[in-house]
């Protein structure tokens, strides 16, 4: 495992090849992508991955996870060679995961595709699966060798995908102070993206292990997380996007900066009226009001006691706040503000 993760950026896929080539000379490779983008690694580097995972969340399993173990011993793969992720956010949590615990800990390169993926998933070392419907319930602090970027991937993405990274875009405009509407254009993508890692790297570099100062990069992920595990037990909705259920987080969340008397009315209107503007709302029935607050309670920021969740807020954009404790009742007041809101 690196103690820092080299990111480079390039113009075009050919140029991001010739680096993937010279950065894994004298040793294999391994290339992993998922359903989606197995046809997109085809088509730019001339030859299908070594293995494919289902799309989306359904990567991140422990079978998938065993079924890659397997190749990797089939293939005869040492620690000293290269286990490489095509794709987004799960793709990446999942080979990330597999290189942590393969011969404990072999060599990793990241490629992101989507924009969540390019600003978030994939750097910073954090892996994971999904287990007992838990979401990145199990998982390692692993940082990557390289992340090798290049935003020309995203011309490839479906409008629903490029969205859902706008909710991690917009997480950041809050940490950092930015204007939302400018910090998500798609007109200064390549710009954003750099921002986005040049601050995270920052936050992570100070505190690798999640311990303090990067629980910052959670704002509004334990709503969100939770929202996002109800959708997927299937019991009477649908799947939600990441970066959706993360937008639905951060008002929330903003909401419970509210009540605490932390955020000031003003910018929890703001933020609200911008995401009602800009995100399809995240159905909640006030029913399972009960089964969000159990699954926020699996979040790992949280202790033994129940009573509350631990959350990371904002006082205002570009002042966050780690480890403030969040009851039961303000939780379902930031639900209830956000039904109202977006009338659903």
């Amino acid at each position: 495992m690196t103690e820092k993760t080299l990111i480079t950026y390039h113009a075009t896929p050919d140029a991001l090849f010739e680096t993937l080539k010279e950065t894994v000379s004298g040793g294999l490779f391994f290339s992993v992508a998922d359903e989606n983008t197995a046809p997109a690694y085809t088509r730019f580097f001339g030859a299908p991955p070594d293995f494919v995972t289902p799309a989306g969340e359904g990567a991140k399993s422990l079978s998938v996870l065993s079924d890659l173990w397997s190749r990797l011993l089939e293939k005869g793969l040492s620690r000293k060679d290269f286990l490489t992720a095509f794709g987004g956010g799960a793709v990446t949590d999942l080979t990330g995961f597999a290189a942590a615990t393969y011969k404990r800990g072999m060599r990793l390169i990241h490629i992101p595709t989507t924009l969540i993926g390019m600003v978030d998933a994939a750097s910073g070392g954090k892996t994971a699966i999904d287990f007992a419907g838990v979401k990145n319930s199990i998982g390692a602090f692993y940082l990557p060798d390289e992340v090798l970027i290049c935003t020309t991937f995203l011309e490839t993405l479906p409008e629903a995908e490029l969205l859902s990274g706008e909710g991690e875009l917009l997480k950041y405009a809050l940490l950092m102070g930015k204007d939302p509407e400018t910090f998500l254009s798609a007109e200064r993508r390549p710009e954003t993206v750099r921002e986005c890692l040049d601050f995270k790297e920052e936050v992570v570099g100070a505190d690798p292990k999640d311990t303090g100062l990067r629980q910052i990069l959670n704002l509004g992920h334990t709503s969100s997380h939770a929202l996002e595990a109800l959708h997927l037990d299937g019991k009477g909705y649908e799947p939600v996007p990441h970066g959706t259920a993360v937008a639905a987080g951060l008002v929330i969340e903003a909401y419970c900066a509210f009540v605490l008397q932390m955020l000031p009315q003003k910018e929890l209107m703001a933020l609200a009226r911008f995401t009602r503007d800009h995100f399809p709302p995240v159905l909640i029935k006030c029913k399972d009001y009960d089964r969000v607050w159990a699954f926020a309670l699996q979040d790992k920021k949280n202790g033994a006691d129940h009573r509350a969740v631990t959350m990371s807020l904002i006082e205002a954009p570009g002042r966050p706040v780690t480890g403030v404790e969040v009851g039961r009742k303000v939780l379902y007041e930031g639900l209830d503000f956000y039904k109202d809101f977006f009338r659903i």
